[in-house]
C-alpha cells in the first residue's frame, strides 16, 4: 500500500548544493581561445600590435647585427694585408693579429704601429645602429 503523503520540511532530504567545479589551467585557457576571432581584435588589439612590433623589431636587431658583422669582416678582409705591408705591428693585442675589436654591436676598433713617421693608426668603423 502506497501513500501520498507530503512530507513536512523537517522530513525532507537535505539539498546540497552542486560542488563547485575546480577550473583547470587547461579548461581556461580553452575558455579563452573558444571566442570568435573578432572578439580578439575588438578586446586584444593593442596587445596583438605590441607583440608584433617586439617580434619585428626583435627580427630586425638580429638582422642588423650579423649584417653590420659581415660589413666589419669584409673590411678585414681587404684592409690587413695592406695595413700589414706598411706597419710592423698590427692588431689590437700583443701578437701580430687581423682580429677586430668589437665595442659594441656597430662600431669595431682596428690598430697599428710601427711606421716611420705615424705614431699609431687607430681606425674605428662605425656601421648603421639597427
Amino acid at each position: 500500500m502506497q501513500v501520498d503523503a507530503d512530507l513536512d520540511e523537517d522530513d525532507k532530504p537535505f539539498d546540497f548544493p552542486p560542488e563547485p567545479k575546480t577550473e583547470t589551467l587547461k579548461m581556461k585557457i580553452i575558455a579563452f581561445f573558444s571566442h570568435e576571432p573578432i572578439w580578439y581584435w575588438t578586446y586584444c588589439r593593442l596587445e596583438i600590435f605590441t607583440v608584433l612590433f617586439f617580434i619585428v623589431a626583435t627580427g630586425v636587431f638580429i638582422w642588423g647585427k650579423g649584417a653590420n658583422g659581415e660589413i666589419a669582416q669584409h673590411w678585414r678582409k681587404d684592409s690587413v694585408k695592406l695595413i700589414a705591408s706598411q706597419c710592423a705591428h698590427f692588431g689590437c693585442i700583443q701578437e701580430k693579429s687581423g682580429a677586430l675589436m668589437q665595442v659594441s654591436y656597430d662600431q669595431y676598433h682596428y690598430f697599428a704601429s710601427g711606421r716611420k713617421n705615424c705614431l699609431y693608426l687607430d681606425f674605428k668603423i662605425e656601421n648603421i645602429r639597427r
